[in-house]
């Protein structure tokens, strides 16, 4: 996979903060939730790897997956050119989620 320059992931994690995801069963098959799995795959099939972290009390989260992430476009933009993951950076029983959280500085 080749490099993304740094200031991509920060625009990206950045926006994916603000994101949502409340309704679990949009985009069936498109959102991984295992960071780990989700990043082999990105590895292998040579794609970018879209890291969406939200939160359950989030109200900037429901209107990001209100108003964006619902949109089929959207979704078929992820199916075709993405490997996409989505973590609750608010879930405390998630060691592996936890960390990530820390390496990208997320506030939730």
């Amino acid at each position: 996979m080749s490099r993304v320059p740094a200031w991509r992931w920060y625009w990206l994690v950045a926006m994916l903060v603000w994101g949502g995801w409340l309704q679990t069963g949009f985009a069936a098959g498109v959102w991984r939730t295992d960071f780990d799995a989700a990043y082999a795959e990105a590895v292998d099939r040579q794609r970018p790897l879209l890291i969406h972290f939200y939160g359950r009390n989030c109200p900037p989260c429901r209107v990001m997956e209100q108003e964006v992430l619902h949109r089929p476009e959207i979704a078929e933009l992820f199916t075709r050119q993405y490997v996409v993951v989505k973590l609750d950076a608010g879930d405390p029983g998630n060691v592996r989620v936890g960390q990530l959280v820390q390496r990208f500085g997320i506030h939730a």
